[in-house]
């Protein structure tokens, strides 16, 4: 368990200076109907939360590696940001205040706490991820995310997690907020011979407006995050399929392709 942790850690702070690049395909063309939410937004919300998963990964790491001894910036999220522990909570905090670009050119900005029940890396422990008013390139998220350790598949060397979010919020500039019910369960894999860290996705996620609209984007073929997938921005699948869903007869299935070197 003592190498999982390195090589999550080393992978975790290189994340903040990469990201996956992808091409899109859409099986169809549907209408934007007026009153509806965008179909867009059921891609850009999972790669907002897979930002947001990895900078809290990358913020326990942090903890881990430098045996609890914390620094009050790391120059992977951007130079401006402090870090702040709290041990009575088992908490740290990552400020990023007005807002500061990453390496990767991300723009953050609020803060965003994790806190850990019990031992991150034990099957069955419970981590909440708590977003204050956080934005990443304008686009504010907030709620709490739950991650729990379902454990670690040492034959296929898979670290195993829940993902879950209650009535969280997303605001893109502009618009009102789209009211999230977030589940999937989510595989790391660690790296083997040459290939990279590999992130699998599967579940799905229902955005709700404030008029009752909704919209349903499932994953139907899990979706694959590589690390040898290198451009900027935020997360994009690198293979995949996803359905997005806003009536029962209206469905826009959006396949992801990259060739990765």
């Amino acid at each position: 368990m003592k190498n999982l942790k390195l090589y999550i850690a080393k992978f975790a702070f290189g994340f903040q200076i990469l990201a996956f690049g992808s091409c899109q395909s859409f099986d169809e063309n549907p209408l934007e109907i007026q009153s509806q939410i965008d179909a867009s937004k059921g891609t850009a919300v999972l790669s907002l939360f897979e930002e947001i998963d990895m900078i809290a990964l990358a913020m326990i790491q942090h903890e881990s590696v430098n045996n609890r001894a914390m620094t009050l910036t790391v120059e992977d999220f951007c130079q401006e940001t402090s870090l702040i522990k709290n041990i009575n909570e088992k908490s740290i905090t990552a400020d990023f205040g007005d807002g500061c670009d990453s390496s990767k050119g991300v723009k953050r900005a609020g803060s965003i706490k994790v806190i850990s029940s019990d031992n991150f890396w034990s099957k069955g422990s419970v981590t909440q991820i708590v977003l204050d008013s956080f934005y990443i390139d304008g686009v504010k998220v907030t709620g709490i995310r739950t991650l729990t350790n379902k454990g670690f598949d040492q034959d296929n060397r898979n670290l195993n997690f829940e993902s879950v979010m209650r009535r969280g919020e997303v605001t893109w500039p502009m618009e009102s907020a789209l009211y999230t019910e977030y589940v999937h369960d989510r595989t790391i894999s660690l790296p083997t011979g040459k290939s990279g860290f590999t992130f699998s996705l599967v579940g799905k996620t229902e955005l709700t407006d404030q008029n009752g609209n909704s919209l349903l984007a499932e994953i139907v073929k899990p979706m694959v995050f590589q690390e040898s997938c290198i451009l900027h921005g935020t997360p994009t699948a690198s293979s995949g399929s996803l359905a997005i869903i806003r009536r029962q007869a209206e469905t826009l299935v959006v396949n992801f392709s990259a060739k990765c070197a």
